[in-house]
This record gives structure tokens, sequence and C-alpha cells, in this order.
């Protein structure tokens, strides 16, 4: 096809590729160091809270996309906005007490 398809290319970008990868890696030197088969729990805890405040910072970037995008605004300025809003709602989600509250303990 000459002409890539938009619908297509959000499907493909949006296939969570780096999540299992970076799981493996948690669960791997989490149970390296202390001589255990199995991860620590508060690892593995921890990682899937992050990811999850990962996902509503996601959800922002697109919605920031697509409201900039509606206004007419050009891919430079729907990139502006969506990183704006990503960080933003990162910082938030950590200033409301958003974060993973396994941050800081420990399985000792």
């Amino acid at each position: 096809a000459r002409h890539g398809s938009p619908r297509l290319a959000a499907i493909v970008s949006t296939i969570p590729t780096g999540t299992p990868l970076a799981l493996m890696i948690i669960a791997w030197r989490s149970s390296a160091g202390g001589g255990a088969s199995t991860p620590r729990q508060s690892a593995l805890i921890g990682f899937a809270e992050a990811c999850l405040q990962g996902t509503f910072c996601n959800v922002a970037f697109v919605t920031a996309m697509v409201l900039v995008a509606r206004r007419g605004g050009g891919w430079m300025a729907m990139l502006a906005a969506a990183y704006s809003a990503w960080v933003a709602i990162w910082f938030l989600s950590g200033f409301l007490g958003l974060r993973s509250p396994s941050e800081g303990k420990t399985d000792e």
C-alpha cells in the first residue's frame, strides 16, 4: 500500500511491547538479589502501579492531541500539548498521593 492507514498506525503504536519486557527485567532483578526463585512482590506491585499511573498519563497525552487536532493545530502543537499533559498528570498524581502506596516499602 502506498498510503499508510492512520488507524493501523495508531493500533500498532499502542501495542504493549515495552511493558512485558520491563516486567521481566523487574522480576529477574528483584529475584536475583535475594537468592529467591520468585521476585519480590513489592517490586511487582510497584511496577504494576507505576504502569497504571503511566496509563493515566497516556490517556491525558492522547486526549490533548485530539483536542489540539480538533482545533486545527499541527503535529508540533499536538505533541507540545500532549507532553505537557503527560507531565502534568504524572506530577499531579504524585502530589495527590495517587502514586503507589507500596513505594518506599520493603519485603524484609
